[in-house]
């Protein structure tokens, strides 16, 4: 093992010894401080990522220094890994697979939304839920703003909850004169009954689509994102039965999106949401 990444290692391995502090303040800046010096020495918190097998997500609420992790077990074996250098090497030689499929928080959208080229977000009848939070608003506007060629596409039926909010939500920002909102795009469809067989349900669903060069070699090669929203209770743990609501996102798997999402460009065609280019959906195939 060179002595660069043995050295590495062992300073990955002590910030791991200080989350056994019983102090919860200090877990949670060892956690912060771990994080930061695991991706420096991975290059991208992809490669954090996978090397400690642990969501992107996950690995930004650490880094945030408000949550540490609860079970070292994971993080000790990936650190202490004999093989450790070999698997930086592994990560660092080519482009980075993408992130394991599993549950995600909007966290996982706020870190994919700024490479993506368009993104299309659908509701049936519920609301938006940027349109009621100022911090997602405030992402979405940095986000635009970082990536001046995205356009976000907004589909719902007419006169639902989802049209009333961001309907108001729209114009709002254009008397601020918030120049982003232009590239906020709203659809509203008359055939609700089409969008529900297309399998929104209640929720909605969230397509990100990446067309450059780089956004694909960062993302492992891949076209599109595809997450499904899910509402979900979620219990405290400080008193029994008291639980919130909130909504959590699930990938679907690269292999079931091409079918879906011929599906779903076929619709937005149709509607001339987006122009009828077949070259172009047989490139996302």
């Amino acid at each position: 093992m060179k002595k660069e990444q043995r050295g590495s290692q062992q300073h990955l391995l002590r910030l791991l010894k200080r989350l056994e502090s019983a102090d919860i303040k200090a877990r949670n800046a060892a956690a912060k401080e771990l994080v930061q010096a695991l991706i420096q020495v991975c290059g991208t918190p992809e490669r954090a990522s996978l090397l400690v097998k642990t969501s992107i997500p996950t690995l930004y609420r650490w880094s945030s220094g408000r949550a540490a992790p609860r079970n070292l077990s994971r993080l000790k074996e990936a650190l202490a890994d004999p093989n450790f250098e070999n698997h930086l090497r592994r990560l660092s030689g080519g482009a980075v697979p993408a992130e394991e499929l599993g549950i995600h928080s909007m966290g996982f959208f706020l870190q994919r939304a700024p490479l993506a080229s368009r993104i299309y977000i659908f509701k049936s009848f519920l609301e938006f839920g940027f349109v009621r939070s100022e911090q997602m608003q405030k992402e979405l506007e940095q986000i635009l703003e970082q990536n001046q060629e995205l356009t976000i596409h907004c589909i719902f039926p007419s006169q639902s909850k989802a049209d009333e909010t961001l309907s108001r939500f729209c114009e709002l920002a254009r008397s601020f004169d918030q120049h982003w909102i232009n590239r906020i795009k709203r659809h509203s469809v008359e055939d609700s009954e089409q969008i529900l067989a297309l399998g929104l349900g209640l929720t909605g669903q969230i397509i990100l689509e990446y067309t450059t060069p780089e956004a694909r070699k960062q993302l492992g090669g891949r076209f599109l994102d595809f997450l499904v929203e899910v509402p979900v209770r979620v219990y405290e743990q400080s008193e029994s039965g008291v639980f919130i609501k909130r909504n959590v996102w699930i990938e679907l798997p690269q292999d079931e999106i091409q079918s879906i999402w011929l599906a779903w460009k076929a619709y937005l065609e149709a509607k001339e949401i987006l122009p009828a280019e077949r070259s172009s959906l047989q490139r996302i195939v």
